[in-house]
């Protein structure tokens, strides 16, 4: 099954809409979701008529494959249509497994953010339009402009083969080409940045707002279920459905800081309060907040973009071996928060440069989830 989020990034690093949507294949349930699009009119306009899906459909049966609905974003602001995922969203993921077969089935879930170049429409006055996409003619129809990032560089690609072949460039061809070079370089950043910018968990505290149980996008988590007859035949109890009901917590931290620190230091203000908090038990030795930074500090480039030489390797010019890895320095950096604060400047700025990539090459955004049954 997949979770669509559509999404436009405005030059501030606004990102406009979300959605979800949910595909099966051949397993022994069924998913079922809420209505779609009750808050968001405007993109669902969009996710009908411009990508050509079925709105309609709340639960996969039968040729019905696939549904899509809204996710929850808890930050969403319906008097403001511009206004939607970006840094600082935080919301849920909720779908219900509905068993076809009794049996005892241990049911994988894998998850990736996936980003797409989009165009939209302007209106008369000149105001982007991101419920509609702009058009091109392809084979004699006219389709949306939309591409994975993939598609999209490579697509540069030979616009920049075409304009280097050119031996005296106007200007307007040298300002594309110096375009083109910089979305090949981008994309490619963009796709991964999302990977650690986009954060899903299994749990979330409503009174203390602590995540926990952080979803490595690389792994994926599993659940294991015994469906019973009652289950099969949909008679099952409250406490059942609830135990067969699924919900996913996600967020788009504005800051690097809120990963790292405790709510009350000089760096987080209210609108960025902790993702973690210091007194939250440890799973298998590690807090959650720790298990988190240990994710960090082996995967910077899911997180960080900057020339500082605390995001790289120290080779030893002599011998050209590593003599330090960018992960134990981001891992000293970050223990040694408490004693040195003013450490955390250069892994917030990493961070949102990386913000910014993200926003300057991403329109539309599918976070995905596929399940499989091994």
């Amino acid at each position: 099954m997949g979770f669509t989020t559509i999404a436009w990034f405005s030059m501030n690093k606004d990102v406009d809409g979300n959605g979800m949507g949910v595909t099966t294949a051949d397993l022994p349930f069924e998913v079922a979701v809420s209505a779609p699009y009750t808050n968001s009119p405007d993109y669902s306009s969009l996710l009908q008529s411009q990508l050509s899906y079925n709105t309609s459909a709340h639960e996969t049966s039968g040729n019905v494959g696939e549904i899509k609905c809204l996710m929850n974003d808890a930050t969403a602001d319906p008097t403001n249509p511009m206004r939607g995922m970006q840094p600082g969203s935080y919301g849920s993921i909720t779908f219900m497994i509905k068993p076809k077969i009794t049996g005892t089935y241990t049911i994988h879930f894998d998850i990736a953010a996936v980003g797409y170049h989009a165009e939209f429409e302007t209106d008369n006055a000149g105001a982007l339009q991101p419920n509609i996409l702009k058009n091109t003619t392809v084979n004699g129809e006219s389709v949306p402009v939309f591409y994975s990032l993939a598609d999209y560089a490579e697509l540069q690609s030979g616009i920049i083969s075409e304009l280097e072949a050119i031996s005296s460039p106007t200007p307007e061809q040298r300002e594309k080409l110096a375009s083109a070079r910089e979305d090949v370089a981008n994309s490619p950043k963009a796709s991964r940045f999302l990977k650690g910018h986009i954060l899903f968990f299994e749990n979330w505290s409503s009174s203390t707002k602590y995540y926990s149980d952080f979803i490595d996008p690389e792994i994926g988590f599993d659940r294991t279920y015994t469906f019973t007859a009652d289950d099969v035949a949909g008679t099952m109890t409250a406490a059942r459905t609830e135990e067969l009901t699924v919900t996913l917590y996600w967020i788009w931290p504005n800051t690097f800081a809120q990963i790292v620190l405790d709510n009350g230091n000089t760096y987080l203000n209210e609108r960025d309060a902790a993702m973690f908090g210091s007194t939250q038990p440890a799973i298998s030795g590690q807090t959650p907040r720790e298990k988190m930074i240990a994710y960090i500090a082996s995967h910077s480039d899911l997180f960080f973009e900057s020339t500082n030489a605390v995001f790289s390797d120290t080779i030893d010019p002599d011998s050209g071996e590593v003599t330090e890895t960018a992960a134990s320095k981001i891992a000293a950096l970050i223990a040694g928060l408490s004693s040195n604060p003013d450490d955390i400047v250069p892994l917030n700025n990493g961070y949102n440069n990386s913000d910014q990539i993200i926003g300057e090459n991403v329109q539309i955004l599918f976070t995905e989830i596929t399940a499989s049954v091994p």
